[in-house]
């Protein structure tokens, strides 16, 4: 899917989520979206803050943060709850199905494509339940990470 029929996708769908709830369509909720749109991967509110802030629009934080549960659960936007950080947010409309390498010493997050593991859950069934979603979470270490722990000289935990 195309970035734009991505955004416009993901546009519809908040629409039609804070009108079925009642809620005002306001241009913080319209900014705070298509920001989102302009990572490439994942974020947290602090980064989200920082470049709306860059973009010379002001909005609460609280605001971004409400505005952010609503996007999670209407379905655009994942949050993960990673060991040891911040949550990390990112789109799930144009992102495809994928899996993620995370490093446990930097925090470093790697997206993998793995067609056959994908088709293997998307076709697992069990009995008296049914799966809405799916994520993988694969720990390790990353190459800057194993480098730096192979060499003593190299003490830093850089990101």
């Amino acid at each position: 899917m195309s970035e734009d029929k991505s955004r416009a996708k993901a546009a519809e769908a908040f629409a039609q989520y804070i009108a079925a709830r009642q809620l005002r369509d306001t241009p913080e909720r319209r900014t705070i979206l298509d920001t989102i749109f302009d990572f490439n991967g994942h974020f947290t509110i602090e980064e989200l803050a920082e470049r709306l802030a860059r973009s010379d629009f002001r909005v609460a934080r609280s605001t971004i943060y409400a505005n952010m549960e609503l996007m999670v659960d209407c379905g655009i936007v994942r949050s993960h709850h990673l060991r040891g950080g911040a949550v990390q947010y990112e789109r799930r409309i144009g992102t495809g199905q994928h899996f993620h390498c995370i490093c446990s010493r930097c925090g470093r997050i790697r997206q993998i494509r793995e067609p056959e593991i994908a088709r293997m859950l998307n076709y697992r069934r069990y009995p008296s339940f049914t799966v809405t979603d799916i994520e993988v979470y694969v720990y390790g270490l990353c190459h800057k990470c194993r480098k730096a722990l192979a060499d003593p000289r190299q003490t830093s935990n850089r990101k």
